[in-house]
């Protein structure tokens, strides 16, 4: 009995080596970016292309435009075709900032509409509307740097698990009401990095259960015509 027991457990350890998740981490850079306004209009110095311009300033008024600018950031997640992701990082690039003040917050935002006419300059004024009210997926208000990250949260982290095998978009709303502020301005250039650091795993294949059900089946049919 003991070394039925044994073979066993050796059989079940040894499937679920096989069939365990294992962590990694993929940077994946934009595949396009850009900026609207209220009216509509991208941000000059490129929109919508791996190093456009990605200029965010308050919904109030700014330099760049009388309504303000909500930038968008797309991504390719089709390497992530059969994984989980279990964390992301927002890496970003700051380029130019005006009139930056403490307490008020870049945030990371959900992007519903459709991709395609946002990355070619097309979303138009619903673009821009759906950029800036979306959930929330990172926050951060010390913008003041030449680069900084942010976190996904668990809202953002279901988004991006939704999206795998496909393409991914979201928003960047700068929340102020100082008058002619800004962040990420004239980042158009591939100087400018904007990515995302993920970690993922694989996902367990359910073949593992059935192998070990068969072996224990297996198993004790042994035992049985042993008896006999």
């Amino acid at each position: 009995m003991k070394t039925f027991i044994t073979r066993l457990t050796q059989i079940g350890f040894a499937l679920l080596l096989c069939n365990s998740a294992v962590a990694a981490i993929i940077e994946i850079d934009a595949i396009n970016r850009g900026a609207y306004n209220a009216d509509g209009v991208t941000v000059t110095g490129g929109s919508g292309s791996a190093t456009g311009n990605y200029a965010t300033s308050d919904s109030y008024k700014s330099f760049f435009s009388e309504a303000g600018f909500r930038s968008f950031f797309n991504f390719d997640l089709s390497d992530l075709s059969g994984m989980v992701v279990t964390s992301v990082t927002f890496y970003i690039d700051n380029g130019i900032t005006a009139k930056i003040e403490d307490g008020y917050n870049f945030n990371l935002v959900d992007y519903s509409g459709d991709i395609d006419p946002l990355v070619k300059n097309s979303g138009g004024s619903a673009a821009y509307e759906d950029l800036g009210t979306g959930a929330i997926f990172a926050s951060e208000s010390d913008v003041l740097q030449d680069f900084f990250t942010l976190e996904f949260n668990d809202t953002g982290l279901e988004a991006i698990n939704a999206s795998i095998g496909g393409e991914f978009a979201f928003g960047g709303q700068y929340d102020s009401d100082v008058k002619n502020s800004a962040i990420f301005g004239a980042t158009n250039g591939g100087s400018y990095v904007t990515k995302l650091i993920i970690e993922y795993a694989e996902v367990p294949e359910p073949s593992g259960i059935a192998l070990l059900s068969l072996a224990f089946t297996g198993l004790v049919l042994r035992r049985k015509r042993v008896k006999v």
